[in-house]
């Protein structure tokens, strides 16, 4: 038995949901071609006691016959017991508003019906990794505080599907309780409302003594800025203002800032969420490999993949610009990788940093003026 065969005997079943046979067939034949016995099934909710019980390597979730991709991906990720699986996705269309909305909610990686046969990169990469029972380390804890239960809600879900634990409060009791440095948070999360003037004027005094110790803190508002005792806080860079109107979803690049290292920092333009089907090439190479952006800015680009290119290699990609209709192509230079594994968490998942090398003009142009109304829509959607 080789070393890949004993890999998948030792991680488990392929667990694959998937309505047209001929293409559960498909995936199954590659599976087998690295000794990974397959689980099929036609629905998610047949699969779900299995998923719990069998050791897994991971799970493929098709969208054939109208299935919702996203739907599946949400179960997934909200499910105690199964929520740091890998998911790959296997869709018709990879431009699909569904495999967009899967890739926020923490679809790993995809497949497209024309492209099946790149799936046997994906299991291979999936058989170097560590087991997924650890793939998605906690991030640590998270004070969320609300009197809106359906607010709580709503956050606590996007936090848990990033690796954090979460901490309530309900009330500005609880609140004040909860900062008073007895425990401590990786990022805060609060209602406008909740604050009061002495909790105000204490945070206030902890950034003025530039106290390293104080949590990032997202700032829910109602839409015309944050006001009242939390007001004086909002200039600082641990600090953002978030318009509760917007779903709390649109929050992710928010938080992918206020958690980034500083060094991140010194980019010549920030990092914005930018999500699209990345078609690209390493070397020399013909062969036409898939990912998904998961941000981008001026200079560079992160493609989600379960199978990155290796620090240092050139690359060829095409993708779609932000707000553009066309595409462009760009070549650039795999400088960083994420693999799965011990410390992969939402905000750094699975795939590569590209910086660009080599754009042509009009192309430049393209990619310049996206990415500034890009940059003007995270504005907007914060409430800034």
């Amino acid at each position: 038995m080789d070393a890949e065969a004993a890999g998948a005997k030792r991680k488990g079943h392929l667990f694959v949901v998937e309505q047209d046979q001929k293409w559960l067939e498909e995936l199954e034949a590659q599976a087998g071609e690295h000794g990974i016995p397959t689980l099929g099934y036609g629905l998610l909710t047949d699969a779900m006691d299995t998923l719990k019980s069998e050791k897994s390597i991971a799970l493929v979730l098709g969208d054939s016959k109208g299935q919702n991709l996203t739907n599946k991906v949400t179960r997934i990720r909200d499910d105690e017991d199964l929520s740091g699986m890998p998911v790959i996705g296997f869709v018709k269309d990879q431009n699909s508003e569904d495999l967009k909305k899967a890739f926020e909610i923490g679809l790993d990686d995809f497949v497209a019906h024309a492209t099946i046969q790149s799936f046997s990169r994906k299991l291979s990469a999936l058989l170097q990794e560590k087991d997924w029972d650890a793939v998605r380390a906690p991030s640590g804890t998270a004070l969320l505080a609300s009197s809106d239960r359906i607010e709580r809600i709503s956050w606590a879900r996007i936090l848990r599907r990033i690796g954090f634990d979460v901490h309530f409060a309900s009330d500005q009791e609880e609140f004040s309780a909860g900062m008073d440095g007895s425990r401590s948070f990786r990022i805060v999360i609060s209602n406008e409302e909740l604050w009061t003037q002495k909790l105000g004027e204490k945070m206030q005094q902890a950034f003025s003594k530039e106290d390293v110790s104080v949590s990032p803190m997202i700032i829910l508002h109602n839409g015309s800025g944050v006001s009242g005792a939390a007001a004086s806080l909002t200039g600082h860079p641990k600090v953002a203002a978030f318009n509760k109107k917007h779903p709390a979803e649109n929050a992710n690049h928010v938080i992918n800032r206020l958690m980034a290292p500083p060094q991140s920092e010194l980019r010549r333009s920030p990092r914005l969420n930018y999500s699209v089907p990345v078609s690209y090439r390493i070397g020399d190479s013909a062969e036409d490999l898939l990912g998904y952006s998961w941000n981008i800015n001026k200079t560079g680009i992160f493609i989600r993949t379960l199978n990155p290119a290796p620090a240092g290699s050139a690359l060829t990609m095409e993708f779609r610009p932000p707000s553009g209709r066309g595409t462009v192509i760009v070549e650039g230079q795999s400088v960083w990788c994420q693999r799965l594994g011990l410390k992969r968490m939402m905000f750094s998942p699975s795939g590569m940093g590209v910086v660009f090398t080599k754009v042509p003009l009009a192309d430049s142009a393209a990619l310049e003026a996206g990415y500034n109304e890009l940059l003007r829509i995270s504005y907007d959607r914060e409430g800034a």
